[in-house]
């Protein structure tokens, strides 16, 4: 069994999201999103992922995660303006989910959904996230039968088995992602509709319970000539241990045990 990660509530203020909309629970059961407040390190690798799976890079040395060229690009394009980042050359072909750069973009996710999930986990005594765990699925634009008098069909749906963290790895332009949900036992139910993944609002992580089915609904305004995909979402399963928060009492005694266990002997010289 993994160690069970212990944090103090001193630290617990560091862990992650941040903002006046820090954790909203949606007015539907199941489904809560996490925001972070501009220049946090989780807003600023989620800005950075998202504009990473559009560009072009041209070296063949992108599989080496952690440390392999995102670092590098990441400190290329820090100092950059976001006028300057969006004059980045891109990647014309948005079709093909997986290639040696984007495959880093994917692994890179568990940075973000690992503080999201430890402050989860200490804040509510839900499970953590363990990475590196990271999957991924894309949803296509509809044909024009799907949105002819037939009516309207999901270009996707997801039965989530475990309590997961849901994020847009990339949006196509002009693409708004209407998502309905349906709760265990009331699928011949009317949905309901937290909410959308769309431009305005797209750096978030979505906290999603466990047994929640959910559909996802392409609309928006886009090329109808695109042969790429309409969105490719990210996803990692809340299946970690979770994090024990020490309270002051505890962590003051931790920390008395610790001083007499720093490697002194009886007369304050180091023992070997």
């Amino acid at each position: 069994m993994a160690e069970i990660m212990r944090l103090s509530m001193h630290e617990m203020i560091y862990l992650g999201p941040g903002g006046a909309h820090i954790f909203t629970h949606l007015p539907y059961p199941g489904v809560s999103k996490i925001g972070f407040s501009p220049h946090r390190s989780q807003d600023t690798i989620a800005k950075l992922l998202v504009l990473g799976w559009v560009v072009q890079r041209s070296t063949s040395e992108c599989n080496n995660p952690p440390d392999g060229p995102f670092k590098v690009w990441k400190e290329e394009v820090d100092p950059l303006t976001p006028e300057e980042c969006e004059q980045l050359p891109r990647n014309p072909d948005t079709k093909t989910l997986h290639t040696p750069w984007r495959d880093q973009i994917y692994y890179m996710w568990n940075h973000v959904f690992y503080d999201v999930g430890n402050w989860l986990s200490a804040m509510y005594r839900a499970r953590s996230f363990e990475p590196p765990n990271i999957e991924l699925f894309a949803i296509d634009f509809p044909t024009s039968h799907e949105n002819g008098n037939s009516g309207k069909v999901p270009a996707a749906t997801k039965v989530w088995d475990s309590n997961t963290l849901l994020a847009p790895a990339y949006l196509a332009p002009g693409v708004s992602l209407r998502v309905e949900t349906l709760q265990p036992g009331e699928e011949d139910k009317e949905p309901s509709h937290p909410a959308d993944f769309d431009h305005k609002d797209r750096y978030c992580v979505w906290f999603v319970r466990e047994g929640l089915q959910m559909r996802f609904y392409v609309e928006g305004d886009w090329d109808q000539r695109t042969d790429g995909v309409a969105a490719v979402m990210v996803y990692g399963k809340m299946l970690g241990e979770p994090v024990k928060v020490l309270d002051q009492e505890s962590e003051e005694s931790e920390e008395s045990e610790g001083d007499e266990n720093d490697g002194d002997g009886e007369d304050g010289e180091q023992k070997e």
